[in-house]
């Protein structure tokens, strides 16, 4: 049966002083990054497989929930993801349309995300097609990447969904005096970060295996890929 979900999560009130903020504090990033818009064309063959693989799920989304979980899963493969092969897009847009569910509106039973990790090695029944296709794309990436970056996909996705499960047991906790790097701990356990770094280079057999220069690279984009999720978050 398929799993019931939460409202969405409701959005907190900002004053217009508090909006205008966090808009100068994205612009302000963006500028330091040297983001330009790239302007990227919408795959509309892609976009048509990720919605179609949402509906699969079974989960009771609406129409206007699949679409804008697609949208901002196939946005995320064709525009971060536009040097890579269309094959390795797909694996992209799949993976960040799970992110995006659990994400953003939370699974109601939350011993499926509980129990990822534990029934993951046991191989065993989540109950719940979402996870059961994720964990059917964590294994898939095997034949796509070199194995030392689909064990990073795996770990990515275990602290992910622990991270989730974390916030949404533990609502209304206030961080106590001293526990500042809490909120940004957080956030880097949930941003997924080393997966979406991996993505950029490890399609299998691009280099020489023994050639480890690009893992230099890989902390870099990790901590942008997270500043990016931390920054979006003061405004969701």
């Amino acid at each position: 049966m398929p799993q019931q979900l939460q409202q969405p999560r409701t959005q907190r009130e900002f004053s217009d002083e508090s909006i205008a903020e966090v808009k100068q504090i994205i612009r302000d990033f963006l500028t330091r990054l040297r983001y330009r818009d790239p302007h990227t064309p919408r795959n509309q063959k892609l976009r048509a497989e990720i919605s179609a693989e949402i509906n699969f799920w079974d989960v009771q989304l609406s129409p206007k929930q699949i679409e804008e979980i697609a949208d901002t899963a196939c946005t995320i493969a064709e525009s971060a993801y536009a040097h890579i092969t269309y094959e390795h897009q797909r694996v992209v847009a799949k993976f960040s349309a799970h992110v995006v569910y659990v994400d953003n509106l939370d699974i109601r039973d939350l011993e499926v995300v509980a129990q990822f990790g534990h029934r993951l090695l046991a191989a065993a029944d989540f109950g719940n097609r979402s996870i059961e296709r994720l964990t059917a794309l964590l294994r898939g990436m095997y034949a796509l990447y070199p194995r030392r970056a689909c064990d990073s996909f795996i770990v990515s996705t275990l602290d992910f969904l622990i991270s989730v499960h974390d916030e949404l047991t533990s609502g209304g906790q206030v961080v106590i005096p001293g526990a500042t790097l809490h909120p940004w701990y957080m956030r880097q356990k949930s941003g997924i970060g080393p997966a979406y770094a991996l993505f950029n280079y490890f399609v299998k057999d691009w280099r020489d295996p023994a050639d480890r220069f690009h893992l230099q690279l890989v902390p870099d984009l990790e901590i942008c890929t997270d500043m990016i999720k931390y920054v979006s978050f003061l405004w969701t």
